[in-house]
């Protein structure tokens, strides 16, 4: 018999079993329209003030409205943004507070990673209309609620300040509400671009990943023995 064979039925083996966590471990995003580029070609501003989905936006629009904007301010995936505060151009009053939500299919026992990148409305240009300098929101997986904030200062149009952020959240049932909801009062709000939310790997598909890796630990450690014999 060869010996490379029994080489070449571990690492097959290993190779194998890498392969299938691998795959197993491919995330997928549960978020529709996830970086806000639909409808497409927005312009400066598209203004959503009525609560319900707009055609082709698949969030849920709620509170006092949002605007999805392009060529504003520089987006951080793709071309279009959201900024969860509307700009109502009333002259003599802070523009209230909007949001957005939208019910993903999840598992219930599952855990899940939220990640989404998060600035303010860098445009100061009509202060203070534009509201306090630093922006606040609320971000919540049904009941699960966190609160964020960004602070405008030295941020500008052509550089936001993109920041991302993280967490780790289990769902309750089958149906979970994702939802972003302004909590600062003026036209210049959080902004936020490239949301998504993937299940994280059981922890069956970390065993495979570890038992491949082993495997080929094995078969480098008895092929140099080999050598050296």
């Amino acid at each position: 018999m060869s010996r490379f064979k029994p080489f070449r039925s571990v690492l097959y083996a290993a190779l194998c079993l890498l392969g299938l966590g691998s795959a197993s471990a491919t995330p997928i995003n549960l978020v529709a329209n996830p970086s806000f580029e639909s409808p497409p070609h927005a312009g400066i501003t598209v203004r959503y003030d009525t609560p319900g989905v707009p055609t082709g936006f698949f969030w849920t629009v709620g509170g006092a409205g949002v605007d999805l904007v392009e060529t504003r301010w520089t987006a951080q995936d793709g071309l279009q943004s959201l900024d969860l505060n509307q700009d109502t151009h009333l002259a003599s009053l802070l523009t209230p507070p909007g949001s957005v939500s939208q019910s993903l299919a999840t598992v219930a026992g599952t855990s899940y990673l939220v990640s989404f990148w998060m600035a303010s409305n860098p445009d100061t240009s009509e202060s203070p209309r534009d509201g306090p300098a630093t922006k606040t929101m609320d971000v919540g997986f049904d009941s699960i609620l966190h609160s964020y904030s960004f602070d405008v200062t030295g941020h500008t149009l052509a550089d936001p300040g993109w920041i991302q952020q993280q967490l780790i959240v289990t769902a309750t049932g089958a149906n979970t509400i994702l939802s972003f909801v302004s909590t600062s009062s003026g036209y210049a709000g959080m902004i936020i671009d490239n949301v998504s939310v993937t299940a994280l790997p059981e922890p069956s598909t970390f065993a495979m990943l570890l038992a491949g890796i082993g495997l080929l630990g094995f078969a480098a450690r008895g092929w140099t023995r080999k050598e050296t014999a």
